[in-house]
Formats: C-alpha cells, sequence, structure tokens
C-alpha cells in the first residue's frame, strides 16, 4: 500500500476529549492515523478549515437503521411502550398497498448510513433484525458493530434463536465484512442482541451469554426500558402480555412472577463486553451490580427517545457517580426525528438537570468508543487513534467556553473524515 504524504488540518479549536481544548490547533494526519495535535504554528502546508471545530468521529452506540426512512416517528409522544410496539409491527406487516411497503431494509440502511456521516457519525451500535444473506449489509466508511437481534419465549423458538446466533456468528465474515477493499470501507464487527426480557425467555439468555463468552462477543439488551417491562418481571402479566397474546406471541409459561432487571443482570455481567440499552428504570441495586463490572459494562442512553416516550428523569447523575460509561445513542427514526447525535447531545444539555458539556462530549466520543470496545482505536484525539473526525462549524463570536459555541444551536457539521479520508463535506462551505 502506497505511503500517503502528511496533512495538517487547522481549525480555531480542537476537542481532545481527553484532555483540555486547544484553541487555534493544529491535526496532522499520516496513514490513516493522528500523528500530531498542538497548537497552530505558521506552517504553510497545513489546511486552515477556519471558525470550526475539529472533533473526535461521534460514535452512535445504539441504532435501528432499518428504520431510517421514515419521515416521522411511529405512533403518537407519550403513548405506552407495548401499544407503540404494535404500530412497529403493524409497519412491518404493512402490505396494503406498495406505497405502504416499507422501504427494503438494505435501502433504509443505506439511507441511514449516509444521514449518520452527514452528522459526523464514524462508529455506529446497530441492532440487526436480518442475517443479512441475500444482500450484504451496506458499504459505508462508517465502522459497524451488528448486533444480531435474538428473541424466543417458547422451548422451539429459543433453539432456533440460539441456533441462528451461532449461524451468525460463524457466517459473520462473508455476510457482513466489506465486500469492497476500498481504504474507507469501513469495519464490521460481530455482537448478539437478546432483545428485551418480553422477548427473551432467561434460559435462552443464558444460552446466549455463554455463546458469547465462548465467541469473545458483545452483548447488547433493551432493559429496564419502561414501567410496562417492570410489571412483567414482577407480576408475570400486565400491558406487555396482552400485547404479545394480540400479536400471538406470548407463551405464558415463560413467565415468571417476582423477577427483575437485575436477574438478567446477573447473567449478563458475565460476557465480555455488555451494553445496557436505555436503562431508563435501573435501580441501585441494579447500578451498584453494573459498577461491579463497569470495565467492561456501558449503558447507552437515548435521550429524545426519552423524551418521546415521555419517561420519567433520566438517572445520569447516578450513573456517573458509580463510574459506570455513559454513552449515547439515537435509538431510531420510529422514535426520534433524525439520526443527528450532535443534536442528541444539544438536546440533553437543554434539559432543566444535564450533566456538564464535557460530560455530554465523552458520552457521545470516547464513552461510544468503550461501549463498543473499540476504545483502543477511537474516540479522542491524540496520536496513534485514527483519524475518524468531526468538522463543527461554529458561530462567529466570543465565548468564555469553547463548549457553548460547540454545542449552540447554529452549529453544525461540515465534514466528516474516516482514517483521514474525506467522506462527507457539505456544500457551499
Amino acid at each position: 500500500m502506497p505511503e500517503f504524504p502528511p496533512q495538517t488540518l487547522a481549525a480555531r479549536f480542537l476537542f481532545p476529549v481527553n484532555g483540555s481544548v486547544i484553541e487555534q490547533g493544529a491535526i496532522t494526519i499520516q496513514g490513516g492515523k493522528i500523528t500530531s495535535i498542538e497548537r497552530k504554528t505558521t506552517n504553510g502546508d497545513a489546511h486552515d478549515l477556519g471558525n470550526v471545530a475539529i472533533l473526535p468521529g461521534l460514535i452512535n452506540a445504539h441504532t435501528h437503521l432499518e428504520f431510517s426512512s421514515l419521515a416521522t416517528p411511529l405512533g403518537e409522544p407519550g403513548m405506552p411502550l407495548p401499544e407503540w410496539i404494535e404500530h412497529v409491527v403493524g409497519w412491518r406487516r404493512a402490505v396494503a398497498t406498495e406505497s405502504a411497503l416499507p422501504v427494503p431494509p438494505e435501502h433504509a440502511v443505506h439511507q441511514g448510513l449516509c444521514e449518520s456521516l452527514r452528522y459526523g457519525v464514524t462508529a455506529l451500535g446497530e441492532i440487526c433484525t436480518t442475517d443479512w444473506e441475500k444482500t450484504a449489509f451496506p458499504e459505508s466508511p462508517a465502522s459497524c458493530t451488528l448486533f444480531r437481534e435474538q428473541i424466543g419465549l417458547s422451548a422451539e423458538r429459543c433453539q432456533d434463536s440460539l441456533n441462528s446466533a451461532s449461524q451468525w456468528l460463524a457466517d459473520f465474515p462473508t455476510r457482513c465484512s466489506p465486500q469492497s477493499q476500498r481504504q474507507t470501507t469501513g469495519t464490521r464487527y460481530a455482537g448478539l442482541s437478546p432483545h428485551a426480557p418480553y422477548t427473551v425467555a432467561i434460559d435462552l439468555l443464558e444460552s446466549l451469554c455463554d455463546l458469547a463468552r465462548k465467541s469473545n462477543n458483545p452483548v447488547a439488551m433493551h432493559l429496564a426500558e419502561s414501567p410496562e417491562e417492570l410489571e412483567l418481571l414482577r407480576t408475570g402479566g400486565g400491558d406487555f402480555a396482552a400485547m404479545l397474546d394480540r400479536l400471538g406471541a406470548w407463551d405464558p409459561d415463560s413467565a415468571k412472577p417476582e423477577r427483575s432487571p437485575y436477574d438478567y443482570l446477573l447473567r449478563l455481567v458475565t460476557t465480555p463486553r455488555l451494553l445496557v440499552i436505555h436503562g431508563n428504570y435501573l435501580n441501585q441495586r441494579e447500578l451498584d451490580l453494573l459498577a461491579q463490572h463497569r470495565d467492561h459494562t456501558s449503558i447507552i442512553y437515548c435521550p429524545r427517545t426519552h423524551a418521546f416516550f415521555q419517561h420519567a428523569s433520566y438517572s445520569w447523575d447516578s450513573i456517573l457517580t458509580r463510574g459506570i460509561p455513559l454513552a449515547l445513542g439515537t435509538d431510531s427514526r420510529a422514535s426520534n426525528p433524525d439520526l443527528n447525535l450532535l443534536a442528541e447531545m444539544r438536546f440533553l444539555l437543554g434539559q432543566v438537570s444535564s450533566p456538564s458539556p464535557q460530560q455530554v462530549l465523552k458520552m457521545g466520543t470516547s464513552n461510544g468508543a468503550r461501549a463498543l470496545g473499540r476504545h483502543h482505536e477511537m474516540g479522542v484525539l491524540q496520536p496513534g487513534m485514527l483519524a475518524n473526525l468531526a468538522v463543527v462549524r461554529l458561530p462567529d463570536r466570543p465565548a468564555k467556553d469553547p463548549h457553548e459555541l460547540l454545542f449552540a444551536p447554529e452549529s453544525k457539521v461540515i465534514r466528516s473524515y474516516v482514517h483521514g479520508t474525506l467522506v462527507y463535506a457539505a456544500e457551499n462551505i
């Protein structure tokens, strides 16, 4: 492979994430990696991007890209999760007219990947509901960890699910690895996603966790997402059981009352890497358990989806004070207006009570990298890391704290780099 000459990008601010903001900074790239980061000099070879911030490529740790063709979320804000899931199932089953048919998965996912790059997202944690056997997972410069969703309540469905999980991991290199050898084609990583307590029997969860340990793959599970989920675990019934029964998916024998998310976490924390998706209603005991395993466990918070369902206030402070990595996701366009992670961070900072701007930036960068197990190569700006970058156009005004400009409403991602290659540039910049 030919050795490309170094390139230097200069900016008003560099946000290393793991250190202080550098005003009038320059970052040098060669061979797809960062070689230096420093204050701007009179180096005539530097490409000065002007009034911008350069930060690590954003990391969207939880997506469902199959919904990326939706113009607006499904259902109505504040509706109970079981009712919303029926809207999702109805959307998937749409067959009345051609216009009602969902966009083919490969087209919707491609849309979502392109949208992500436009918003400076260079790595994602994607939940897959297809095996991508006939059509390969769409190519994109973005790095993707693909968590194959697993569902099973009855004994037969559980065995089928376990078989499909084993096959997914065995066939992953041929199914989901990039077909192109272009330098800017992102790497694909395999993972498993036992969907949620209301669709995964505890015996199946144990088997999937065992498979993940043996194969050294990460696991992502929706957990403690809604009050209705907690009711199902506690009583063995309620709105979730009724919804699943209407859909013909309920197995009464799978319901064991007097359970809680803690029972699932006891199995999940034994896996090589765990992503707890949402965790909206984790209690102190459950957070303490996660804190004991914080070296390989993360919680993924989706602020605007959380707001769409009008959940109780999120316990971000209890999570962060325990040292549990908290990363961000956009979930999907079925519950979110777009896949803009910068908007997700801006929304979070606009709440009455929110983490600091520095903490929120980490959630969308270094904490996301840790959640996906890629923290050794992305998530911060420092020599030796991959040159995955997001360039944000800033307001033309002074500020005491550069974060104020970064998260200003008018700030916008105008460039994205992967391995030092420009993969997105806004028009008229």
